[in-house]
C-alpha cells in the first residue's frame, strides 16, 4: 500500500513539474501547463473585501453580501440581484467588523457582531431598523455574544445559536432570540436590551459544535467533545422548536467535533467528519456508521458540503500525505464514489450536472464527476484566483463565486454559466 502511494506521489510530481537548464547552467523547476478552461462569464461586479468569517446570505433571487475593508474604514451589506448582477442597495457604513453570517427574518436582515450586539436592517432599502444588545448590560452582552465560529440558524421568528461564554456564571447551550420582542417603532440607533432564552443545556455544559440545522419544526445540532469532562460523550440532538422538548438524542462517543458538519437530506441527517454516519432525522435511529481507523482523510472543517444527486461532495485532508482529495460519498451507504486530487488552500466544491467547480491559487478548476480516475480534471481558468475563504454557490444554472486578481487587491463577485 505504501509503495503504491509512493508511485502516485512520484507520478504527480512528474506530472505537475518539469525542469530545464538556465543560461547560467543551473536547473529550475517549471510547472507543466495544465489544460485550459475558458469560463463563460454571465456577469461580474467589483466588491469590497470579502470577510473570512461572514458568509453572504442567499434568499430567493438576492444575495446579501457583507463587504469589509471599505476605503475609509467600516463595513456594510450589499444587496445584489443574482439574475442580473445589479446592486439593489448598500446599507449605511458601520464601524464594526463583520464576524458572523447574515440571516433574514421576515422583512429584516440580521447582522450579529462579536460585541454582543445585533444590527437589524430593512430589506426594502438597507437602512438600519433596530439595534439590539443581548442582555441587560455590557457584561451580559459579552457572554451572550454571537462570536466568530459560533453556529447559528433561523427558524420562524427566532434566531438560534450555540452559546460559548468565557464565564461559568453564564450558561453554555442553545440560545434563542425571539424577533417579536424587538420594537421597530423605536429609533434605529436606540439600543434595545433583550436577554435571549436558554432552550437547551446539560449540567456539564457541552459546547454546540459546527452548524445548526432547522427543518420541519425541529432544530438539529451536535455537541463538541469536552476535554475537561472525558466521561461525557458528544450528543446529536433533535429538539422541538415550539415546545423545547427533546425529540431524540444520540450519544456519539467517537465524535470529537473538530472538522465536522451536519447535512439534511430527505428523511436523513448526516454527521460528516473523519467517521461518517447517517441517522433517521425523525427517530434518531442509526442507518450506517463508517469508522476510519487510520490517520485520515478527514473532512476539511471550514469547507461546505455539496449535496447533489444523492451524493455528498467535500474536501478532505490528511496529516501524512503531500496531497489531498475532493471526494463524493453515496448518501445511501456512505461509500466513496468519486475522487480527485487538489493542493493548496481551496474553496468549497460546488456541483452542477457533471461538473464540479472550485477555486484556489491556480485559478478556477473544473472536474468531470462522471469520470472516476485521474483524467477527470477538465481544465483551469487562471484569470480567477481564490482560496479557502472564497465563498461560492450554485444559483439556477450559474456558478457564483468570490474571486480576486493576482494582485490580490480588488475583489469580484462573478457568475459563470455552468457547462
Amino acid at each position: 500500500m505504501k509503495f503504491r502511494y509512493l508511485l502516485i506521489l512520484i507520478w504527480l510530481t512528474m506530472f505537475f513539474f518539469s525542469s530545464c537548464e538556465t543560461d547560467s547552467g543551473t536547473w529550475e523547476i517549471i510547472p507543466i501547463p495544465e489544460e485550459t478552461y475558458k469560463a463563460d462569464v454571465f456577469w461580474s461586479i467589483e466588491i469590497f473585501g470579502s470577510s473570512r468569517y461572514a458568509a453572504p446570505l442567499i434568499s430567493e433571487q438576492y444575495c446579501y453580501f457583507p463587504a469589509t475593508h471599505i476605503p475609509g474604514g467600516g463595513s456594510n451589506i450589499v444587496k445584489i440581484n443574482l439574475d442580473t448582477g445589479s446592486v439593489i442597495w448598500e446599507s449605511p457604513r458601520q464601524q464594526y467588523v463583520l464576524t458572523q453570517n447574515l440571516h433574514k427574518i421576515g422583512a429584516y436582515i440580521y447582522q450579529p457582531v462579536d460585541s454582543g450586539y445585533i444590527y437589524v436592517f430593512n430589506d426594502s432599502n438597507g437602512y438600519l431598523a433596530a439595534t439590539i444588545m443581548l442582555g441587560e448590560n455590557e457584561t451580559d452582552a459579552e457572554h451572550y455574544a454571537i462570536k466568530e465560529d459560533v453556529p447559528l440558524a433561523v427558524s420562524g421568528y427566532s434566531l438560534f445559536w450555540g452559546n460559548n461564554p468565557d464565564s461559568e456564571d453564564f450558561p453554555r447551550g442553545l440560545m434563542r432570540l425571539d424577533s417579536r420582542e424587538i420594537d421597530f417603532t423605536k429609533a434605529p440607533n436606540e439600543v434595545q436590551f433583550i436577554a435571549p432564552d436558554l432552550v437547551w443545556s446539560k449540567h456539564w455544559q457541552p459546547r454546540i459544535s459546527e452548524n445548526i440545522l432547522c427543518e420541519d419544526g425541529k432544530i438539529y445540532f451536535i455537541t463538541r467533545y469536552n476535554t475537561n469532562n472525558s466521561e461525557y460523550p458528544s450528543i446529536l440532538t433533535a429538539l422541538d422548536i415550539q415546545t423545547n422538548d427533546i425529540v431524540w438524542e444520540r450519544n456519539m462517543p467517537l465524535f470529537r467535533g473538530s472538522n465536522s458538519s451536519l447535512v439534511l437530506n430527505g428523511e436523513k441527517i448526516y454527521v460528516i467528519e473523519k467517521n461518517n454516519s447517517c441517522f433517521n432525522k425523525n427517530t434518531g435511529e442509526m442507518i450506517y456508521f463508517n469508522y476510519e481507523e487510520t490517520d485520515g482523510p478527514w473532512f476539511l472543517g471550514f469547507s461546505d458540503i455539496a449535496l447533489y444527486n444523492n451524493s455528498l461532495y467535500f474536501l478532505t485532508y490528511s496529516y501524512n500525505k503531500d496531497w489531498n482529495e475532493i471526494v463524493s460519498l453515496s448518501a445511501d451507504t456512505g461509500g466513496k464514489e468519486w475522487w480527485a486530487y487538489y493542493n493548496g488552500y481551496t474553496s468549497s466544491p460546488q456541483v452542477y450536472g457533471e461538473r464540479l467547480y472550485l477555486l484556489n491559487y491556480t485559478g478556477l478548476r473544473v472536474y468531470n464527476t462522471s469520470v472516476n480516475d485521474s483524467t477527470n480534471f477538465i481544465g483551469v481558468d487562471n484569470s480567477f484566483i481564490g482560496d479557502s475563504w472564497s465563498y461560492s454557490f450554485i444559483y439556477k444554472d450559474k456558478f457564483i463565486f468570490v474571486n480576486y486578481p493576482k494582485s490580490y487587491g480588488t475583489f469580484y463577485l462573478t457568475a459563470i454559466n455552468c457547462k
